[in-house]
């Protein structure tokens, strides 16, 4: 079972993709944005996209996967943050660079201290700012 509430009404929408030969391939963001558009279908509705960013600036630097989601995914999943916030609407749309940690990774580079909340880390050598 996965770990949300109502896992059981949890799914996740693929595409059949004739360039993959599968039938299984992932939504594209305009697949995505055209499911969220159509009224009546789910009761929320979120996407994630993976990456491979490096965090340095900590005592053991690390490569991490890191998911860039849509405003609506922590809501579709019935999660919130153990500390801090989730992403504000005007962060979603201006895409600020914003980030929350998931625990473990939380608790192995900053001692699970909410301290970090709303201080920058470093992912590609860049500031991203904690805020969850």
């Amino acid at each position: 079972a996965l770990p949300y509430e109502d896992a059981e009404r949890v799914v996740v929408p693929r595409a059949r993709s004739e360039a993959a030969r599968r039938a299984d391939a992932p939504l594209s963001w305009r697949e995505y944005r055209d499911l969220r558009a159509t009224p009546g279908v789910f009761a929320a509705i979120g996407a994630v996209d993976f990456e491979y960013p490096d965090l340095t600036g900590v005592r053991e630097p690390e490569q991490l996967r890191l998911g860039r989601v849509s405003g609506e995914l922590f809501r579709a999943l019935g999660v919130r943050p153990l500390a801090g916030r989730a992403f504000t609407p005007e962060e979603m749309a201006s895409n600020a660079p914003v980030a929350m940690l998931d625990a473990e990774l939380w608790r192995k580079h900053f001692n699970g201290d909410a301290a970090i909340l709303g201080k920058p880390v470093l992912l590609d050598g860049r500031p991203v700012t904690v805020v969850g």
